[in-house]
């Protein structure tokens, strides 16, 4: 039996994507719309290291970011396991014993989930109308102000999309 006798973590993180109507040039920029100000420099620091996209502009960088973690409403792996192997008329023992199963189900699903977090990117754009586009990242392994960063809705009723990587 293997003992594991170093630190062991449940850390996890999110990013988020932020639509800002102008371009954050100063942190009363940032101040308007978060009002917890322990969270202001922070994101201001985060956002000025940033080049800002058009939203218009911005539906590659985004999708590729909803699809890198997990956002409700975007098929998931495990979701899409279930239904491969009851297509198949499988279990899930019998999918990760056969490794020709697992990489078609693998196949179809990076398909599928990337066209699911593509159109909830376009619906997210043409809801939101216009702005500038932003990306930040918190994680709880970084001490307290950062977890409450993560699992905080912080963003002001700025339109906003969390991405969990758990």
């Amino acid at each position: 039996m293997k003992l594991k006798a170093d630190f062991v973590t449940n850390s996890s993180s999110s990013s988020f994507i932020v639509v800002w109507p102008c371009k954050i040039k100063s942190e009363t920029d940032v101040s308007e719309f978060i009002k917890r100000h322990d969270f202001q420099p922070i994101i201001f620091r985060d956002a000025v290291k940033q080049k800002p996209q058009k939203l218009s502009n911005s539906l590659k960088k985004m999708t590729k970011e909803i699809n890198s973690g997990y956002v409700a409403g975007v098929l998931s792996h495990y979701d899409h396991e279930k239904v491969f192997c009851k297509r198949e008329g499988i279990t899930s023992r019998e999918l990760w014993e056969n490794r020709a199963w697992q990489q078609q189900c693998w196949e179809e699903c990076e398909l599928l989930s990337k066209a699911s977090a593509q159109k909830m990117a376009e619906e997210f754009i043409n809801q939101t109308g216009d702005g500038y586009v932003y990306y930040f990242s918190y994680g709880d392994e970084d001490g307290g102000i950062f977890s409450a960063l993560e699992h905080e809705n912080n963003w002001g009723g700025l339109p906003a999309i969390r991405v969990s990587h758990h």
